[in-house]
């Protein structure tokens, strides 16, 4: 009977290890359903953005720095860490105009957006 009870408790933790182990695993940003993929064409209805179904869509994101300022962070590396830690959905690739921006420099200020569109 005692043997029993061991077995039976090893089994129980062995199990408990492997759903937990299972808990742990997320899936890929390459093989996860991207935002469009899951909504379509988004569109404004009133003061809402909906689907291509016209269900409601929430967006979560932020505002990339001012170009000229901070520059490297507007490359391909960069939006992929926000939507994988941060689970952003929608970056804004602020490019400045003043200040050393697109007045000074257009050619610099939109590859920099074209970097971090692409």
């Amino acid at each position: 009977m005692m043997v029993l009870k061991k077995l039976f408790g090893a089994v129980l933790f062995a199990l408990a290890l492997t759903l937990l182990a299972a808990m742990m695993q997320t899936p890929s940003s390459a093989h996860a359903e991207s935002v469009v993929e899951r909504h379509g064409r988004l569109q404004v209805q009133g003061n809402r953005i909906v689907d291509a179904h016209g269900d409601p869509v929430a967006l979560h994101g932020m505002s990339l720095f001012w170009s000229q300022w901070q520059p490297q962070f507007y490359n391909r590396r960069a939006i992929q860490w926000l939507a994988d830690d941060w689970h952003v959905t929608v970056v804004r690739a602020a490019i400045a105009v003043p200040a050393g921006g697109y007045l000074r420099h257009p050619q610099a200020q939109y590859a920099r957006a074209v970097a971090a569109i692409d």
